[in-house]
């Protein structure tokens, strides 16, 4: 996969992460559970290249090459490169990130470019996996993100993007019926600036949550926590997160002041609400964020560690522009 040229500063290819197998979750304050048993992680990938060819193989002119990835992680063998060039399948006009897994060997990870190599332990983490899979497409596609149980945040999959103050993330996500939400937090995607590689946060959670303060108004959720001025949370109970099924999540976030975001399901708008704060139509941290959100992270997260069963990601695009939910 390759994406289209974005400064080389949006690489941060000397990442000091750690993944323990603890048993307990990670604290609020960004502390991994358990000692580090790999060693410092690295970007593999190209450098910014000149006159790039157009099937993928080199980088354009400040660009990045995403062909050839390196260092699989689960079971530690070899990676694969990016899924797929833009305008290709799934994210047709993203101009920040894009990834549509497809192709990617089964079981692997995409690796190089803007992708954080994560540590071979994250492979030995209980029963949790993740790699690239057929056994669900969605639509046209052949492959999916398959991923299997709660994980530490060190061993999601971060990827950063250039930093923009106004930008959308679109990805196709397929939670399977027997995920159970109840009194729990669980999300597949967030997004969090530097200083969250590794950590819980600082980040924007979206996802679901059936726990306070959202018990009496559970449902589909957005969490910005560990910025200055504290956590928000917002959800909306009109509209059950779906199971069983692709759907499409959007968000739209802008920076440039406040900390602000706005989430669809299938192009419905949500609103948010919870214990003792009034319904809102963006959730809104209520000052800056401090530093500037830029990485964008895939997984299965519960609060508390329970998560079981399995969630599937595709598709997946960032942009200064909306790019919808069109194949």
């Amino acid at each position: 996969m390759r994406i289209l040229p974005l400064s080389a500063s949006c690489l941060l290819a000397f990442l000091n992460l750690a993944c323990g197998p603890g048993d307990e979750e990670q604290s609020n304050d960004g502390t991994t559970p358990g000692p580090s048993t790999g060693g410092a992680p690295t970007v593999s990938g190209g450098a910014p290249g000149s006159g790039g060819a157009p099937d993928g193989t080199s980088g354009g002119s400040g660009g990045i090459d995403m062909s050839g990835g390196t260092g699989g992680v689960d079971g530690g063998g070899g990676g694969s490169g990016g899924g797929g060039d833009i305008g290709g399948v799934g994210c047709a006009g993203a101009d920040l990130l894009c990834e549509t897994f497809e192709g990617i060997s089964d079981g692997d990870v995409p690796t190089g470019g803007p992708w954080v190599t994560r540590d071979a332990s994250c492979a030995g983490q209980g029963n949790f996996s993740m790699g690239v899979s057929g056994d669900n497409p969605r639509g046209t596609s052949a492959k999916a993100l398959k991923v299997t149980n709660h994980s530490y945040a060190s061993c999601r999959l971060a990827a950063s993007f250039d930093t923009v103050d106004d930008f959308w993330v679109r990805a196709f996500i397929f939670w399977e019926e027997g995920v159970d939400f109840g009194n729990k937090e669980a999300l597949a995607v967030d997004l969090h600036p530097p200083s969250g590689l590794g950590k819980d946060d600082p980040a924007v959670r979206f996802g679901d949550r059936h726990k306070e303060p959202c018990v009496e108004t559970a449902g589909p959720q957005v969490t910005m926590i560990g910025f200055p001025g504290g956590e928000v949370t917002g959800c909306d109970a009109s509209l059950a997160t779906p199971k069983g099924k692709w759907y499409c999540f959007e968000a739209h976030v802008r920076q440039s002041g406040n900390l602000l975001a706005d989430t669809y399901i299938d192009g419905t708008a949500l609103s948010y609400e919870s214990k003792g704060k009034p319904q809102v139509e963006t959730m809104d941290l209520g000052g800056p964020p401090g530093e500037k959100v830029n990485h964008l992270r895939l997984g299965f997260f519960t609060h508390d560690s329970s998560g079981t069963g399995n969630v599937y990601i595709d598709d997946v695009a960032v942009s200064t522009t909306r790019i919808g939910c069109s194949d």
